[in-house]
């Protein structure tokens, strides 16, 4: 395979709604992180040439968006919150640029409180809108009413992620709104097509059976009902097998026997609650079966919490995966390239072949048999 042509397109770069053509100029090296979880961040390099003082390329609360590729796609908007330089012996100064999104400001501040007689929804709305933020919901655990929620010496968004993940979902940004959606909800027809040979110049897959379980409990005590828990999740929904192929669990007990996981230490104050939170982990386990990272030249549209579809990789490895990081590099000798992340749960088999991309996931049983549970 030849290697692929530069794909040099410079980002543009806008400081207080202004676009800056000099500044674009004095670019010399630009990485844009997104993940899951996490605010985005950017960080750039510039030339100063005989002027390192320079103050044209923003200033500390400077409103930062960045746009890249040939339809000039959005792919940071956020405020500038550090700042620097850096002298060398054997090249000009340069001026460094740090910024975040606005989900950097939720990260700021540790608290404690608590939300008495609430939802999860109704604890994150309410750090969100004191944030000037508004939240799109796509998770049906968020309903669930608890006695009392603490947030206990945490920072706000430390606080969003947790009541997040016990509900099996991620966040992040999306057009200026703190989105909350499970996996599940993700879907399974593809934003993208990324073909190997073509739009996807490198990718590196692993699938690793380690980190995988049969299935996953998770016990506590029922304070109302004076009673133990212990809740069981073993089986997962449909929307994570897009590709009808085997998962880690499925696989891991062909090859080495069931294999059962236990989380102890999260206190659940019911089985409702505890129930949902093996569910929960067990997903998260599940999802992270496959990993991969992949380099794609003028994809500026990809985003985490796609759905997209990777080709040309062969039976085993091509298919659907979602996308959970993406980093937009630019730099003067390689251009600008997309550098992504995907996980997926599902494993494509001699006896499962991937069916076409655009076919719907298979439907699995709403309950998988009793798998070593003692009676």
């Amino acid at each position: 395979m030849s290697p692929p042509a530069l794909y040099s397109q410079r980002p543009q770069i806008s400081l207080n709604g202004q676009h800056v053509p000099a500044v674009d100029a004095r670019l010399t090296e630009m990485v844009v992180t997104h993940a899951l979880n996490q605010p985005a961040h950017c960080r750039m390099v510039f030339s100063s040439g005989t002027n390192p003082a320079a103050g044209d390329v923003g200033a500390f609360g400077d409103a930062l968006r960045i746009d890249a590729g040939t339809m000039s796609a959005r792919i940071f908007s956020g405020s500038i919150n550090a700042m620097g330089a850096d002298f060398r012996e054997d090249r000009p100064p340069t001026t460094i640029l740090e910024a975040g999104d606005r989900l950097r400001a939720l990260d700021m501040h540790w608290r404690t409180r608590v939300f008495a007689a609430a939802r999860d929804r109704d604890a994150i709305t309410a750090i969100a809108s004191a944030a000037g933020l508004q939240v799109l919901f796509e998770s049906t655990a968020t309903e669930i009413v608890h006695d009392t929620i603490m947030q206990a010496n945490q920072t706000d968004l430390a606080f969003i992620r947790d009541r997040a993940h016990r509900s099996g979902a991620d966040i992040w940004l999306e057009d200026d709104h703190l989105l909350v959606r499970s996996r599940a909800d993700w879907g399974t027809s593809p934003a993208l097509t990324l073909t190997y040979g073509a739009s996807l110049l490198r990718f590196s897959v692993f699938a690793d059976l380690t980190t995988q379980a049969s299935e996953l409990h998770v016990t506590g005590w029922d304070v109302a009902h004076k009673d133990s828990i212990d809740q069981q999740a073993a089986a997962l929904p449909a929307a994570f097998r897009p590709n009808s192929g085997q998962t880690g669990g499925d696989i891991l007990a062909q090859a080495f026997g069931e294999q059962t996981a236990s989380i102890v230490h999260t206190a659940p104050a019911s089985a409702e609650a505890a129930h949902r939170l093996a569910q929960a982990r067990f997903e998260a386990q599940a999802r992270r079966f496959l990993t991969g990272t992949g380099v794609a030249v003028d994809k500026p549209e990809l985003r985490i919490g796609q759905v997209i579809a990777l080709e040309g990789l062969g039976e085993r490895y091509s298919g659907l995966y979602f996308c959970v990081g993406v980093r937009h590099h630019f730099d003067t000798t390689s251009g600008y390239r997309v550098e992504f992340d995907v996980e997926r749960a599902d494993f494509a088999t001699a006896e499962t072949r991937r069916p076409p991309v655009s076919r719907p996931g298979i439907r699995l049983p709403s309950k998988r048999p009793n798998l070593g549970k003692k009676e």
